[in-house]
């Protein structure tokens, strides 16, 4: 069984770390080819990371033994990791060179600044028991973000952040659209996990698969760069409440606490609930990662893959698995018949997403389509790891063939 077997410092992650090191090296070397920071700085960088990571990953096995395989902790590690430290190069180079800061996103760098101070505000949460009380915490959460994340934000942005956020918000008519979806989505949901009462089956967890459709295809499709937003936004928040409940802050973390817990799987067997936030990185990962600017219209293919392969793929797989599943595949609960309904829905659904995107589906790129979801819904069927994790990084690699052949970089 998977998790049965979790990560702790007996397992030699401090053997894994230096059999990184060469890689760190390399990656230092190929990030100087495509930027302005140099070798010598790119280096540092990436051994930087790798002592980083190297002390994370020890207090990771230490602390949360239970919420993570080995797989799963190296992924959400080396993701803090390489987060905080190209947000912050990034971050200080806007500060100091102003023609950087007029090249950049705003988008991009006030999501940023977010999540670098909410990472901040766990970290000293965790390690001062002081502000688990409701006042402390919430002093805490104040003055961080008055004396740090809205200051940040107006030297970044040059501009005042709460103005800019709520003009960026409603200047189209398709923002408020989306917004309005989104709001009206949000509520369903609470009074959704509100509401339920009993023993939550396979399928009932699936509808916060569904919302996944509901929320990202709508906004890949008419705005790109508020999903970017929104998505980091609600990625701080669900950072918030996980820390709200673990430290059961007062009056919610109980609350929290009880509501979450009725929708548990094996996957949470750990102190830490991790599958909301899963699905969360899983869906936006591919869009946060995107090396090109999202237009309207102009969805590279690779963005779509999260959406595919949870949305779609993954759900319909659960789903066809538990109402005719017979054939199970050795060694595992899925079966055959779940695999060829998530490979069926998920290609229908690549087939329709791809050209409304934008993608032009020649023959090449059609036998590529039909290849990466035929091997993405097998490792759903055979992989240990988390599947809202490894399925969108891994359908986002094979579409990147559709991508790059279609002379869109």
């Amino acid at each position: 069984m998977k998790y049965h077997w979790r990560l702790s410092p007996e397992n030699n992650a401090g053997v894994y770390c230096v059999m990184l090191l060469p890689g760190a090296v390399l990656a230092g070397y190929l990030q100087c080819l495509d930027s302005v920071s140099g070798l010598f700085t790119s280096l540092c960088l990436n051994h930087f990371n790798h002592l980083v990571f190297n002390k994370l990953i020890l207090s990771v096995a230490e602390c949360f033994s239970k919420s993570f395989t080995v797989g799963e902790a190296f992924f959400v590690t080396q993701g803090v990791v390489l987060f905080l430290s190209v947000s912050l190069l990034y971050l200080g180079q806007q500060a100091v060179v102003p023609q950087i800061s007029q090249m950049s996103s705003n988008v991009s760098s006030f999501s940023q600044v977010v999540l670098v101070g909410c990472i901040l505000f766990v970290v000293v949460v965790h390690k001062s028991p002081y502000f688990h009380n409701p006042l402390q915490f919430s002093l805490l959460f104040l003055a961080l973000g008055t004396l740090l994340i809205y200051p940040s934000c107006y030297f970044i942005l040059r501009q005042e952040p709460v103005m800019w956020l709520l003009s960026f918000c409603l200047g189209t008519q398709e923002r408020v659209t989306l917004i309005i979806l989104w709001t009206l989505s949000l509520i369903s949901t609470i009074l959704f996990v509100g509401s339920w009462q009993g023993k939550v089956s396979t399928i009932t967890r699936k509808v916060f698969h569904i919302m996944v459709i509901v929320v990202y295809v709508p906004g890949l499709l008419m705005e790109g760069e508020l999903l970017y937003l929104a998505s980091g936004v609600v990625f701080a928040l669900f950072i918030l409440i996980e820390t709200i409940r673990f430290f059961k802050i007062p009056p919610v973390g109980e609350a929290v606490q009880t509501a979450f817990s009725v929708f548990l799987d094996e996957k949470d067997s750990g102190p830490l609930i991790l599958t909301h936030i899963y699905l969360l990185v899983g869906c936006s990962l591919p869009l946060w990662i995107c090396p090109v600017p999202l237009k309207t219209g102009k969805i590279p293919p690779p963005v779509w893959s999260g959406v595919l392969a949870l949305g779609f793929g993954d759900t319909a797989a659960s789903v066809g698995g538990t109402l005719w599943g017979k054939h199970h595949w050795s060694g595992s609960k899925k079966t055959y018949e779940g695999t060829l309904c998530g490979f069926i829905v998920q290609l229908f659904a690549t087939f329709l997403l791809l050209p409304l995107g934008g993608t032009v589906l020649t023959p090449f790129n059609t036998a590529v389509v039909i290849l990466a979801t035929l091997a993405c819904c097998l490792l759903e069927a055979c992989t240990n790891q988390v599947d809202n994790l490894v399925l969108p990084t891994f359908l986002y690699i094979l579409l990147c063939f559709v991508y790059v052949q279609g002379h869109q970089l």
